[in-house]
């Protein structure tokens, strides 16, 4: 009824080639993520019967849960097979594996903001940067030694370090504890 977010999977990814929609209002005001596998010909165009339905018939990978959005939304395949998946009017970022299992969840804390869709990178994505944020004693690991010394900041115990500013923001605070124990614990 309402499909938003269409990608194309890259290549060298899972599912690479296929499509993969964000339903708005899949079935009974439930939203769902659907892979499906475009019907292309040797010629990389698409074959159109006459007077009959474009395919495919169905889907190669689909996921339904709790979220559900009216408007714009997405979805993403990740690199390690997972996807990511954004509900806008929540303001609701899940990534969930190929068995449907949730495995990373963010959910913006404000009742007026929409998050329409979002990308996943690693902190090896931006290669041209020197330091590692939340790398804060500079060991080239994060680890709990980064996380007591971004505590001690936030207490006033120790001086502000750029590296423990993991979300760039300016201040190191509590949001820069907790991503940095995400970090950790592979979240």
């Amino acid at each position: 009824v309402g499909q938003h977010g269409v990608n194309w999977i890259e290549v060298g990814f899972p599912g690479e080639g296929n499509l993969i929609i964000y339903n708005n209002q899949h079935s009974f005001n439930a939203s769902a993520v659907l892979e499906i596998q475009t019907p292309i010909n040797d010629s990389n165009t698409y074959d159109i019967s006459e007077n009959e339905a474009f395919g495919p018939e169905g889907w190669v990978w689909f996921h339904q849960d709790s979220y559900f959005s009216d408007v714009q939304s997405g979805a993403f395949r990740l690199q390690n097979g997972n996807t990511l998946i954004t509900d806008a009017n929540s303001s609701l970022i899940i990534e969930v594996n190929q068995e449907g299992n949730q495995v990373w969840e963010y959910n913006y804390p404000s009742g007026s903001a929409m998050i329409a869709r979002a990308q996943k990178y690693s902190y090896d994505y931006f290669d041209f940067v020197d330091v590692l944020l939340g790398d804060v004693n500079e060991d080239g690991i994060i680890n709990i030694l980064d996380v007591i010394l971004t505590v001690n900041i936030v207490l006033g115990v120790d001086d502000f370090q750029d590296t423990a500013d993991v979300n760039q923001d300016g201040i190191i605070n509590i949001l820069d504890v907790v991503i940095l124990v995400n970090i950790i614990l592979g979240e």
